[in-house]
């Protein structure tokens, strides 16, 4: 579950604020959903360590190499987390605002020198499209093709994959993100 580092909540984006996503949703998110907290940046942290369910903010915690796999445009987050529910001129900007902060937490935290990947794609889903047989692509490779080359340590594609079709201040954009076979 990434989450981008420093969003601001889209009621606060439109009236110019600038206050990120308060430690203390964080904290109400762990607690109600019961989210597994590491245990190092819990220690580090121990009166914000709710934030520690947040990838972006674990990561410097983290010794094992992961695949961050996720849609550029988290449905589930922007509804449920971030209260983006309408289809003004508005929200279409603060989609392209969490689109590129996204992004950005994402490519600030991995490099393709190290063991870690991502493969992000341009959509507006949850995870419906992220599969084994899902027909989601980037660069013409799928998910399922990225992890089992990542996974084996086979090498001989990419792991740092970013949706072609996007670009800062772009919606979504991949043309098969709709096509759901999971």
């Amino acid at each position: 579950y990434f989450f981008p580092e420093s969003i601001v909540l889209y009621e606060e984006w439109l009236i110019g604020a600038d206050i990120p996503f308060p430690p203390e949703a964080s904290e109400y998110i762990t607690t109600s959903f019961s989210s597994f907290v590491d245990e190092t940046c819990a220690k580090a942290h121990p009166y914000t360590s709710g934030l520690c369910w947040d990838a972006a903010f674990v990561f410097p915690y983290l010794e094992t190499p992961f695949l961050v796999v996720n849609n550029i445009f988290d449905s589930s987050q922007l509804q449920f987390l971030l209260w983006i529910n309408d289809g003004s001129s508005d929200s279409k900007g603060y989609l392209a605002y969490y689109g590129s902060t996204l992004v950005n937490s994402v490519k600030k935290n991995i490099n393709s020198t190290d063991q870690n990947g991502y493969f992000l794609t341009a959509c507006l889903d949850h995870t419906g499209n992220l599969c084994m047989a899902s027909q989601t692509t980037i660069q013409d490779l799928s998910y399922a093709r990225v992890l089992e080359d990542w996974f084996y340590d086979k090498d001989k594609i990419p792991h740092t994959l970013l949706d072609q079709c996007w670009q800062p201040g772009v919606l979504p954009c991949n043309p098969v993100c709709n096509l759901h076979l999971c």
